[in-house]
């Protein structure tokens, strides 16, 4: 009788460990990204928190979140320095959910105020104050198959004003 218990045992736990490993394959779907938000003007500076929200889910589970920043094609030149300033095109920040199926992305993300510029002629890089202007960011959900989402919209980059005190 023990043996027979054994051997059910040993085959109920090999079925089940090949059921949840054959799941993942079956993941097709790419992640959702519902209610994304994020303001028009995104403001420069290392200590101005700029606000961005989303609802991520998936069937498979989440793995990460990341938004980037580039210049929109208003912006784009052949030499992206120009007047001692340079064109962000960076990726700001990443998130990860570590197989939730679904979460809540409400937090805060910050434009650095100096962007550096790799010259590859030269060998050489060198800090630019961060240029104002319209940008395109870019936002992307991977889940733990490797299903993407991604979406873009416009935004605006600024100088906070600074503040008269009388």
């Amino acid at each position: 009788m023990a043996r027979i218990f054994y051997t059910l045992s040993v085959l109920y736990i090999l079925s089940s460990i090949l059921l949840s490993c054959s799941g993942s394959d079956d993941d097709n779907q790419k992640p959702r990204i519902d209610n994304f938000r994020v303001g028009d003007t995104i403001l420069i500076g290392d200590s101005v928190i700029n606000y961005i929200y989303a609802d991520l889910s998936d069937n498979g589970g989440l793995s990460t979140f990341r938004i980037q920043i580039m210049p929109s094609p208003s912006m784009q030149k052949p030499d992206s320095v120009v007047r001692d300033s340079f064109a962000l095109q960076k990726h700001i920040r990443r998130w990860s959910f570590f197989g939730k199926d679904t979460a809540t992305l409400n937090t805060g993300f910050v434009v650095p105020s100096i962007s550096s510029y790799y010259d590859k002629t030269t060998g050489k890089s060198t800090n630019y104050p961060t240029r104002t202007g319209e940008y395109i960011l870019r936002y992307s959900c991977i889940d733990l198959a490797g299903n993407q989402d991604s979406s873009e919209v416009s935004i605006t980059i600024l100088y906070p004003k600074k503040q008269v005190t009388e």
